[in-house]
């Protein structure tokens, strides 16, 4: 892996980070990211993969969360919104919700995968398609040029659960990150949601 400020390359596939950072306000101690991806699995037909998280400072959460979830209902939509499902119907609440977004001080950051299908397992990852969305976990969420790694922050990740691995996985990239930080790592807490 060659890491160039952002563009991970890897042999056949190309790797690509795209951050909205610039809103967050630093003045606050604890974070929490929000992790989900798409078309993460490793047989699933889709050339391209999609991860990416969402950081909301933790004194802003219950706000955020009343305030998504007054749009959502004004639409009429009580569920979990899916982009990929995104109708001319709806178009205006999702306009609202991207405004309010850009409006707020969360911060977002993606890596997109291109080529997936080309990704050899055996020779980067040990074998296993999760070892490798684990390693894009880390750098979804180490990002020197955007956040501010100090021991005065602490920050909790929340990522969907995958299988039945996914504990020793997040032992394992809590682990990553402890020596990354020389076991002062801010990222203090790794959960299934």
């Amino acid at each position: 892996l060659r890491n160039d400020k952002n563009k991970i390359v890897v042999p056949s596939i190309k790797i690509r980070i795209f951050t909205k950072a610039n809103r967050i306000v630093w003045d606050m101690e604890q974070y929490s990211f929000f992790v989900d991806e798409s078309c993460h699995l490793e047989h699933d037909r889709s050339p391209v993969m999609c991860i990416g998280t969402i950081c909301v400072p933790d004194d802003k959460y219950q706000q955020y969360k009343e305030d998504i979830k007054s749009i959502k209902q004004k639409y009429g939509i009580l569920h979990e919104v899916k982009w990929n499902t995104i109708s001319n119907t709806h178009v205006e609440m999702y306009k609202e919700l991207i405004d309010y977004f850009f409006t707020s001080e969360m911060g977002f950051r993606c890596v997109l995968v291109t080529y997936k299908d080309r990704l050899d397992n055996l020779s980067f990852n040990n074998g296993e398609h999760d070892n490798f969305y684990y390693k894009l976990i880390y750098y979804l969420l180490y990002n020197p040029y955007a956040y501010n790694y100090t021991t005065d922050f602490e920050y909790k990740v929340f990522l969907d659960i995958k299988d039945t691995k996914g504990r020793k996985k997040l032992d394992k990239i809590t682990q990553v990150f402890a020596n990354q930080f020389h076991g002062k790592s801010p990222f203090t807490h790794f959960q299934h949601i």
